[in-house]
């Protein structure tokens, strides 16, 4: 996918104006084609939208967006990934035209089981809503995957905080798994040791004392907020979410064409405050 710089930006979305009513500016190059059938689902209706203009990353929106502050008549929005700032209540830039997600990222929009079962609808050989959670029971899966990551991402939200380099989600997801049986998930044990290893990563540049004062203040900060908002779901959830409909609802596409067929059922009332600043920026 081409990812065009901040620079050329504003150039772009001047010469695609002729075939979208607003301009959108997003940080994935990985798979447009997610952003524009969920952002379709949440523009007003008989707005068009045709692309989306990815610009390679967080940096580069906001680079854009700093140089975009000048109103003059075009309608358009940057949108950030929450990632962990959503989960430490960070404050977003105060820039005109920008939109930060209220999820770690876009795919976190997609974790709703109504959505996964429409795909056994279309894709087993399910008769009804209820064949499809025999099949495959969404809300169990989805509680398995947070209950056994929440020990992780707890200690990745400490690392951002006290040692943004040592490195947290981009870390494998798959060496976690196990096999057992016919099913893939996440093993604890595997989960724990890597918890273990990065906590040990931030203890070699502050002291334990801090360590355990930190965790206890983001135990408080993410208390009321569902795991699946402040874990990466584009890294950690979907992946394995993919290779189990895959077994068990028969879908037989590639990772990118699941988070199409999602995004196309999601539900506007999920995220009602991007569908809100999406209305307000087309005024």
């Amino acid at each position: 996918m081409v990812r065009y710089s901040s620079k050329s930006a504003k150039a772009l979305g001047f010469l695609k104006r002729h075939y979208n009513d607003i301009e959108i500016y997003v940080e994935d190059t990985g798979c447009p084609q997610l952003w524009l059938v969920l952002l379709r689902r949440f523009l007003p209706e008989g707005v068009t939208l045709s692309s989306v203009n990815p610009l390679g990353g967080k940096e580069a929106v906001l680079k854009a967006c700093r140089n975009d502050q000048k109103a003059d008549g075009r309608k358009r929005l940057y949108v950030i990934d929450g990632d962990f700032d959503f989960a430490l209540n960070r404050q977003k830039p105060r820039l005109k035209f920008l939109y930060r997600l209220r999820a770690y990222s876009v795919e976190t929009l997609l974790l709703y089981e109504d959505a996964f079962v429409q795909l056994g609808l279309t894709f087993s050989s399910a008769q009804n809503d209820a064949d499809v959670k025999q099949l495959f029971d969404f809300e169990q899966c989805i509680d398995e995957i947070e209950r056994k990551l929440w020990p992780l991402f707890i200690i990745y939200l400490a690392a951002n905080e006290l040692s943004p380099s040592v490195k947290t989600v981009g870390r494998s997801a798959s060496k976690l798994y196990e096999v057992v049986g016919q099913e893939t998930n996440y093993s604890s044990r595997k989960v724990i040791v890597r918890a273990i290893q990065v906590a040990r990563e931030i203890c070699n540049e502050h002291s334990r004392a801090d360590f355990s004062a930190m965790i206890r203040v983001l135990r408080q900060n993410v208390y009321r907020k569902k795991i699946r908002e402040w874990v990466s779901s584009k890294d950690y959830i979907i992946p394995l979410l993919h290779i189990k409909v895959r077994k068990k609802l028969q879908f037989a596409g590639r990772i990118d064409n699941l988070k199409v067929f999602l995004a196309n059922h999601v539900d506007p009332v999920r995220e009602p405050y991007l569908a809100r600043r999406l209305k307000m920026s087309l005024v």
